[in-house]
Formats: structure tokens, C-alpha cells, sequence
């Protein structure tokens, strides 16, 4: 017989569970509501901080010159904010009226909503507003509950399900007449759900789920300076939630670069599996990756900083989450980042990384075509690496791929053909067009040589250019999908020659010697240059930052590292080993104190991330803005906290104004076929010697070196 007391104090304890699975389920709804409504706060201080920064002769602008605001300002109303925070007061004043009052305050609120649409939010570690930690914990709150409830979903549905359909037969038996009206089948049946109601409820399932409902309901304990600590470790987490819950304004169309709606909607649709990746990807990111996916030989032109590599990553790891069998992944890159790429690997993936350089390289490559995985090589390396012709190469993936612009070099040729027999082929790049067609032609003709052969007619320009690489060419801007990304602040900071240096100037420009007049301004101890840097320095120490100075030549970097002795980590050049390269910018993040890390700039300034740095020093004016811009793009990508300080020093009626000069002109970039693509990329490791653009790109430079020591002669009256 069943004891009605007993079943009701079991369904009043199956009851409470499924109480409680109701109620945490709905956690990650209501934590969302709470990091929206912090986030709104937010947005709210952005734009009152604004207003109340904002002239009222701004109502003058927005009415075009309509409205009189002298009154305004005799009043005391001299921001737009005041206005909105007195509203009823305005038709109050003296000299104003109904109307008039009506039209400030209608202005004063289209301001407020042009700025509200326009906000841009960006978490400030410096300043630490409790409305933005209040923020930071309500994400944190939210990502927790969401990855717990998604990854035991079915776990609780499952016991949900249980309870629900065991407590539908039991109720019953609550009551003692349905219990005496009830048959003898009905009351075997009851039973038996009873007992397998106890059974559940005194289950391990039952115990681990109530214990992972505790556990969702704890929230974080990190809280102030521990929660802004948690944040500067990994701000790129807090941005992707922001992104995930619908916070920031980055729009689909800028995550689809200029792809046709078409393509862009087959894109999205593509289901990519993560379930191999360790880090979350931003929107655009995952775009990439389904974008490599599902056109399968294409090119990435995204600028740098938006994580490239992590995109060649997820597609990767997409191939390799389905299939049973040992895929086999190859990643061509510089020697230089070799130990970048490993890293990355291990560090955003579970994928198994290769390195096939070194003296062991031929024995890991055995290990690699038995055991499958990424094969890191390098562009010398891919030309000696003879693969089996039955072996399925996975995907291709070449890192800074104008590097084969030209098809005569040796390394292109290689990769053209491993191209040739791989169905994935991915080039990265954020240089694809430099100043000409022909090197964007060049890459497109590895993936696919109908679309090359096609951009051949006069007429296919704007527009029509756009339509035909669309299918196989990506590219984003920084500005259009890292709205959270800190200002760069440019400065040319200008110098005039000591004494000293003037005289070695002299010199140089007597033997003709461009590159020695690059460097006199340092020839001296008592160099204006180097006094600006150490001023640039000091400066940026106090303010606890770190500092990156980069130089195209050796002998200055050396006058530098010996100027700032301990508090320099290293020389980073091209004689310095990928592993040390890494191991110096591992040891300028890791400091207790704010330290300098000194590079030659075209070596540090290519696949290395340096957000450890906030201010970037240039000793010296480059020939190619490219070079100036990937070096600074070093530290201002993803994952930078602060604004980036960029000094470029230069000094005045010297070579530096001269060549300033010049770029001004080779600077007007050309739009038409690679959206804002950078000017020419004349990386100095890059060029092979039958490279005949770079042999064309150098004989231009010597014409204006040229050129530029002439004008030097004939101002300085040496003859």
C-alpha cells in the first residue's frame, strides 16, 4: 500500500527541483537584461560627458546659424548639457521665446540622439568608472550561466523530462480517494513510478545537476581592482561577449567586407564547429573562417590586427572537428614568425602544431605525415619540401602572402604548386595591392586563374572589379569592426641638428652617402633626436607605459639600447633568432616595471603582437608608409588597452623633411581595386633576388635618393 504522506513529501522534493531548473534557466536571460542595462549606462555617461562639453554654439551649427544662444550664455547655460538637465527653465529666461525655447531644446535633444547613435563604448582601465566594473562583473555573470546551461543543456532537459513524466502518473496517489477509486493495474503502475521517482531524485544525475544549479548561482567573486586585473588580461573576452550579446554597433555588412549580398548570405549560413578551438571568436572572425570554408581558395586582405591568423585557425579546426582520420594542414610563413605561428596555434586551438625548419626537420616531417597536424614551414623552406603525391593536403595556408607577388621567384613557383593539388587554399595578407593591379592579379592566379585571366580587360575597374573577386577576396578595416579598439594618436615630433651632427650630416652629403645622412642626427652625444626620445621615454615610464622604438638601422638601435641600459629588455633585428625575437616580448609584458623594447623596423614590425607597448617610437622616417604602418599596428591591434602614442621624430632641413615630402605624394593610396589597401609593402626580408618588382621598386628609391642629395648640395652650398 502506498503511504500518501511519503509520496506527497516525494513530490513536493521533485517539485522543488524542477522549480529550481525552471528559474536557472532563466539566469543567462536575466543576467543579459542586467549587462544591457549596465551597458546603456554606460553609453548614457559617454554622451552626457559629451554634452556637457559641448558649446552651445553648437545649437547654432545644427539650426544653421537660426538660433540666438547669446542669451543662453548670459544665463549660465553654456554646454548643451546644462540645457538638457534645465529644460522647463529655458522658456523661463529673459529675451526668449515660447518658440524659441521649444526649438533650443528640440536641438539640444537631436544632438543628444545623433550622439547616443554614434557612441562608441571603450572600457577605461586608467579611469576604472564603477558604472563600467559594474559592467565588467554582469558580462562575466552572463558568459558563466550561459556556458554552464549550454554545455549541460541536455543533462537538464533530460532529468526535466524524468521528473515530469514520473510526476504525472505519481499526483494521484496523493489523494486517498483517487487512490481508492484507482484500479489494481493503476496502482501497480503509480508504484512503479514511485519508485523510480526515488531512485532519480537519489540519483548521481539528479545530485550533479543540483550541484551545477549551485553553481550557476554563485557569480563571480571577482569584483574591483581583481575584476579590472581579470579584464587587462583579457579584454578581447569581454569585447566578444559585449559583441555577442548585441551591444556594439558593429554591423554585418562590415564583418562581409564588399562581398556581394549573394555570396555573404551563403557565407553566413555555414554551420562552423569550434568544438576545436580555445578561444571565442568575434563575429567578423567567424566570417573569415566560414568565408575560407566555403569558397575554399580565397584570400584574407583584413588590416592589421583583426587576427588573421586566428581565422585561419578556425577554419582549420573546422576540417579537422569533422572527419575521424589524421588531416594534414601546411602554414608557409616568414622565418620571423615562425615561433609566432606555434604559439598560436597551442595557444587558440587543440590542433597539433609541426615545425618542419631546423636541423630535425626531416624527422618531424615523418612524424607529421603519420601523424597529421599543422606543418609550420618557411617560404625557404616549402621549396625543399618534396610531399608524397597520394598525401591529401587539408588546407594552405600562406601568412604574408605578398611575398609571392611575383610568380618568377622560387618560393612563389613552390607554392603555386602545392596550391595546385590542395581543395583549401587560404593567402593572408594586409597588403594585397600595393600600387599596382599586376600584384593583386598574381595572387588571385594561384587560387584561381579564370578569375586572374578575367581582370585582364580595360574596362573591368570600380565596381565591375569589385563583382569579379568577390567570390575569393575578403577584406575589413579596423575602423569598421573593432569599434572598441583605442585610439592611435600620430605626432611629428620635429628636431633641429646639434652641432655635431650637423657636421657628420655635412659629411655624408659630401661622399653622397644617403643612408649615413639618414643616421647623423644620431652621431653625436649630445644628439637632439636621441634627447627627444629619452624625453618621449621618461614620460611614458611615469605614466607606467611601455615604450617600442624602431629604427631601420642597426648602429642607432645600438645607440639607443645603450642609452636606456636595464631599462631596454633587447635589440630585436634580423640577425636575432624567432625564438629570441618571442622571448623579448614575452620578457617587456612580463616586467614589473615599464620597459623599452628596441627594434629594427623590418623585423620587429612583421608577425610579432606587442600589446604590451602603448607608445611607439620612430627614430626615422621609411620609404614605404606600409613598413611605418605594420610596425605600429605591432602594438595597435586586438587586445590593446590604451591609446597608442606614435612619436615619429624627424628632424628639420634635413633628409627627413625631404623624403616626408616626397611620400605626401606616393602616399595619395589608390582605392579603385583593394579597399584602402596599404602602399607598397618593401619589407626587406621579403625580397627574393628574381623578384623584379622589388629590383624596380629599388632602382625608383635610388632616383629620389638621388635627387634628394642634389636639393641637400644645392641648400647647403656644397658642391
Amino acid at each position: 500500500m502506498v503511504d500518501r504522506s511519503e509520496v506527497r513529501q516525494i513530490i513536493k522534493q521533485a517539485e522543488l527541483i524542477i522549480n529550481k531548473i525552471q528559474a536557472v534557466q532563466k539566469i543567462p536571460h536575466q543576467r543579459l537584461q542586467d549587462a544591457l542595462s549596465f551597458y546603456e549606462k554606460c553609453l548614457s555617461e559617454i554622451v552626457w560627458f559629451q554634452l556637457d562639453d559641448m558649446p552651445v554654439s553648437e545649437l547654432k551649427k545644427a539650426t544653421s546659424g537660426s538660433l540666438r544662444i547669446g542669451v543662453l550664455e548670459r544665463s549660465g547655460y553654456k554646454q548643451v548639457g546644462s540645457i538638457l538637465r534645465s529644460e522647463d527653465s529655458i522658456s523661463k529666461l529673459n529675451g526668449i521665446s515660447q518658440a524659441t525655447a521649444k526649438q533650443i531644446v528640440a536641438s539640444s535633444r537631436n544632438i543628444k540622439k545623433a550622439l547616443e547613435s554614434s557612441a562608441i563604448f571603450r572600457f577605461d582601465p586608467r579611469r576604472k568608472p564603477k558604472v563600467q566594473e559594474n559592467l565588467l562583473g554582469a558580462l562575466l555573470a552572463y558568459d558563466e550561466a550561459s556556458v554552464v546551461i549550454t554545455s549541460k543543456a541536455s543533462e537538464i532537459s533530460n532529468v526535466a523530462n524524468q521528473l515530469h513524466d514520473l510526476l504525472h502518473v505519481i499526483v494521484p496517489a496523493a489523494s486517498w480517494l483517487n487512490m481508492i477509486l484507482a484500479s489494481r493495474k493503476k496502482k501497480e503502475l503509480i508504484s512503479d513510478n514511485l519508485t523510480s521517482l526515488k531512485n532519480l531524485l537519489l540519483s548521481s544525475s539528479v545530485k550533479t545537476l543540483i550541484n551545477n544549479i549551485e553553481m550557476i548561482n554563485l557569480q563571480s567573486d571577482l569584483f574591483g581592482a581583481r575584476l579590472w586585473a581579470d579584464y587587462e588580461r583579457r579584454p578581447i573576452y569581454y569585447y566578444n561577449i559585449l559583441e555577442k550579446i548585441g551591444a556594439t554597433k558593429v554591423s554585418s555588412d562590415a564583418a562581409h567586407g564588399a562581398l556581394l549580398p549573394d555570396i555573404a548570405k551563403k557565407i553566413s549560413s555555414y554551420p562552423l564547429s569550434t568544438s576545436l578551438m580555445r578561444t571565442s571568436l568575434r563575429g567578423y572572425q567567424a566570417f573569415g573562417a566560414k568565408f575560407a570554408l566555403t569558397q575554399k581558395r580565397v584570400i584574407i586582405a583584413d588590416e592589421m590586427g583583426l587576427g588573421k591568423t586566428v581565422q585561419a585557425l578556425a577554419a582549420m579546426a573546422d576540417l579537422a572537428s569533422r572527419e575521424t582520420n589524421r588531416l594534414h594542414f601546411i602554414v608557409v610563413c616568414p622565418a620571423s614568425v615562425t615561433v609566432n605561428w606555434m604559439r598560436e596555434i597551442e595557444r587558440h586551438s587543440s590542433l597539433h602544431a609541426i615545425q618542419l625548419y631546423g636541423q630535425e626537420r626531416f624527422t618531424r616531417y615523418k612524424r607529421w605525415l603519420s601523424e597529421g597536424g599543422i606543418a609550420v614551414v618557411t617560404f625557404d623552406g616549402i621549396k625543399e619540401l618534396v610531399l608524397r603525391e597520394q598525401l591529401n593536403i587539408n588546407m594552405l595556408v600562406v601568412d604574408e602572402a605578398h611575398y609571392i607577388k611575383n610568380p618568377g621567384t622560387q618560393r612563389s613557383k613552390a607554392i603555386a604548386a602545392l596550391a595546385e593539388r590542395t581543395s583549401h587554399v587560404l593567402l593572408l595578407t594586409g597588403t594585397p595591392l600595393i600600387n599596382r593591379l599586376d600584384e593583386l592579379k598574381s595572387l588571385i592566379n594561384v587560387l584561381d586563374k579564370n578569375i586572374a585571366s578575367r581582370l585582364d580587360g580595360p574596362d573591368v575597374v570600380g565596381l565591375q572589379f569589385a563583382k569579379l573577386v568577390s567570390p575569393i577576396y575578403l577584406r575589413r578595416e579596423q575602423k569598421d569592426v573593432l569599434l572598441e579598439l583605442p585610439d592611435r594618436v600620430d605626432s611629428f615630433d620635429w628636431v633641429n641638428f646639434d652641432s655635431v651632427s650637423l657636421d657628420a650630416y655635412k659629411a655624408a652629403l659630401r661622399e653622397g652617402d644617403f643612408m649615413k645622412m639618414r643616421q647623423a642626427a644620431f652621431m653625436s652625444d649630445k644628439s637632439t633626436k636621441l634627447q627627444r626620445i629619452v624625453e618621449i621615454v621618461n614620460e611614458a615610464h611615469d605614466n607606467g607605459q611601455n615604450v617600442v622604438i624602431f629604427s631601420y638601422f642597426i648602429s642607432v638601435l645600438h645607440i639607443i639600447h645603450n642609452m636606456f641600459g636595464s631599462r631596454s629588455v633587447g635589440i630585436i633585428s634580423g640577425k636575432v633568432s624567432s625564438a629570441e625575437r618571442q622571448r623579448l616580448v614575452d620578457t617587456l609584458e612580463e616586467k614589473s616595471t615599464p620597459s623599452v623594447l628596441v627594434s629594427q623596423i623590418t623585423s620587429g614590425g612583421v608577425g610579432l603582437n606587442i600589446q604590451a607597448a602603448s607608445t611607439v617610437i620612430l627614430a626615422e622616417p621609411q620609404w614605404s608608409p606600409s613598413v611605418e604602418n605594420q610596425a605600429i599596428a605591432r602594438c595597435h591591434r586586438m587586445g590593446q588597452k590604451r591609446t597608442v602614442m606614435v612619436y615619429k621624430i624627424l628632424t628639420e632641413n634635413s633628409v627627413d623633411q625631404r623624403m616626408l615630402e616626397i611620400l605626401r605624394e606616393k602616399q595619395k593610396l589608390f582605392d579603385t581595386y583593394a579597399r584602402k589597401s596599404e602602399l607598397r609593402d618593401s619589407n626587406i626580408e621579403a625580397i627574393d633576388i628574381s623578384d623584379m618588382d622589388a629590383v624596380q621598386s629599388v632602382a625608383s628609391q635610388a632616383q629620389h635618393e638621388k635627387f634628394i642629395i642634389n636639393q641637400e648640395k644645392i641648400r647647403l652650398g656644397i658642391l
